[in-house]
């Protein structure tokens, strides 16, 4: 019998029936992190999804202690930041959901980017007044024949990039390496990030932020920017400076952003970015809404599970074997 305790702070139901249906698993369920931290000790496997905030530091500090028995943590969000701000056990393999939730991240990423272009606040809110303004028509743009840099090509960039060619777009890619790429015009290595943001229409953030690419969107980076371009992060908030992303927008250094992760987050109730000009947020729901996504996900739970108990190495492994 395999006991498991999971963490149901993301598709609890869909995740339990899942786990439910393997034989030989004696299972607890609680979105509480005090019920879990206390039933997690006597555990082999963790299933969870990322943690934030104080979370993470007492789940690190129960995961190293020396009665802790979990041999296995898999991770359902497509971030793992917080599972290892603190230090993650080098003996106990942690593994993702392999990108499962890219496709929506995408997606999530163009309606950003064409709510933006396309004036669609604007019209929210003279929807709301009962008025026809068409005052904001002439501003509108389009994302045909535009510029797409990408900071980060992995499985969410490579999405926007797929969806960006049949939007007629250029597509540039930053990564580390700078390797290139088949859906990508161009890949460029860090070392050219200002180079390619003065280039830029449009600029979408799918880096995983790490300790050192914190705020590597600036105040320096924004001031090469095109003052027509719009910048969407749908990866982390750390990876953009607040203070200077709001400096931009008020003073049109830039156009407009969209944002579905910020610094802090949750935003607090009262904070100066509510009232930043030309600017979108989202609640940090670019992976929801998609049953194909979900599926993916219980799939690599379950070929995870088969896997382990095969004594192989386990799929989407970002920690050393």
């Amino acid at each position: 019998m395999t006991r498991v305790v999971f963490l149901g702070r993301l598709a609890k139901e869909d995740v339990t029936k899942r786990l439910q249906s393997i034989s030989d698993v004696d299972l607890f369920v609680s979105e509480d992190m005090d019920e879990i931290l206390r039933e997690l000790p006597g555990a082999e496997v963790f299933v969870t999804a990322d943690v934030r905030g104080d979370d993470s530091k007492r789940l690190a500090d129960v995961m190293h202690a020396k009665d802790c028995k979990v041999r296995w943590v898999q991770c359902l969000s497509a971030g793992y930041e917080g599972l290892v701000r603190h230090g993650f056990p080098k003996h106990i393999p942690l593994t993702t959901q392999g990108g499962a939730v890219s496709p929506a991240v995408a997606e999530h990423a163009f309606a950003l980017m064409l709510g933006l272009l396309r004036r669609v606040p604007e019209s929210v809110l003279a929807k709301t007044r009962g008025e026809w303004d068409r005052s904001f028509s002439t501003t509108t743009s389009a994302l045909e024949g535009r510029t797409l840099v990408l900071i980060g090509f992995g499985n969410i960039g490579k999405e926007v990039a797929k969806r960006a060619r049949a939007f007629d777009m250029q597509v540039i890619g930053v990564t580390r390496s700078g390797k290139a790429d088949a859906l990508a015009d161009e890949m460029h290595k860090l070392d050219k990030l200002h180079e390619v943001l003065a280039r830029a229409d449009v600029i979408v953030v799918t880096a995983p932020q790490n300790a050192d690419n914190h705020h590597m969107i600036g105040a320096t980076e924004l001031a090469v920017c095109k003052k027509e371009a719009i910048l969407v992060n749908v990866s982390r908030g750390g990876l953009v400076d607040p203070a200077a992303l709001q400096n931009a927008l008020e003073k049109g250094i830039i156009a407009a952003a969209g944002l579905d992760v910020t610094e802090p987050e949750p935003l607090p109730e009262g904070h100066a970015m509510w009232k930043c000009p030309n600017l979108l947020i989202t609640p940090h729901i670019a992976g929801g809404g998609s049953k194909r996504s979900r599926g993916r996900i219980l799939n690599v739970v379950s070929e995870n599970f088969e896997l382990y108990r095969a004594g192989k190495s386990l799929k989407n492994q970002v920690n050393a074997a």
